[in-house]
């Protein structure tokens, strides 16, 4: 063997004494741990997450489990729910047991308790950067009983479904129900039509676009 000592490599412009321009990547998580002057963000110091869009899903799942233990939204629940016969049918009470309900406030109908959720009036948004996670939380969680609402699970999905596409409550409804009227068949399609009135070689629903305008415009002419 050659008594001669191999030459370190020459530093190439990539190369950085700067310890916070180091490549981290590679790097173990204790390694990194060390290196605290580099101001490392949390996704880069820990195997959870691997991307800034995965630690804020994890920060609003964790927000989002502080807001169902609320107390002020147990309370608002408490105030308005109240017992009523929707429960099983027995032999002690052949009208239904009495269970919790209570009522929608945006539809006004009766349901079963677990049927419903108290929900904010106005929307708290979202949060995907520190940037916006301020606004973000006191919308969520600095409550009183004036800024909620009890709403059934079929309005709630609507309203949200409204505020992620802006629309109102009333086009909101409008487009799920149009949406649920072409996942049938067209068969079933063209059935509807026929039953109500429509010539099913008209050229208005002679495809899914105009199918589906069709069938809003019904829903609209309704109102």
């Amino acid at each position: 063997m050659s008594g001669k000592k191999n030459k370190p490599c020459p530093k190439t412009s990539k190369d950085s004494d700067l310890p916070w321009e180091e490549d981290t990547s590679m790097m173990h998580p204790q390694e990194k741990m060390v290196k605290l002057d580099t101001e490392l963000e949390p996704w880069e110091c820990c195997d959870a997450w691997e991307t800034e869009a995965q630690y804020f899903n994890w920060i609003r799942g964790a927000m989002r489990k502080a807001w169902c233990r609320h107390p002020v939204k147990i309370t608002y629940m408490h105030l308005h729910r109240f017992k009523a016969p929707l429960g099983k049918v027995t032999f002690k009470y052949p009208n239904g047991t009495p269970i919790w309900c209570t009522h929608c406030e945006t539809c006004g109908k009766l349901f079963k308790e677990s049927k419903t959720e108290v929900d904010h009036k106005c929307r708290a948004g979202g949060c995907k950067s520190w940037d916006e996670f301020n606004v973000w939380i006191k919308s969520l969680l600095h409550i009183n009983l004036t800024s909620l609402a009890i709403i059934c699970k079929p309005c709630h999905y609507i309203k949200s479904y409204a505020e992620q596409h802006d629309l109102t409550f009333e086009e909101a409804k409008i487009a799920k129900k149009a949406i649920a009227f072409m996942k049938q068949k067209t068969p079933q399609q063209f059935a509807w039509f026929a039953k109500h009135g429509w010539d099913v070689k008209d050229k208005r629903i002679s495809n899914i676009p105009k199918r589906k305008a069709a069938y809003k415009q019904f829903l609209k002419d309704l109102k």
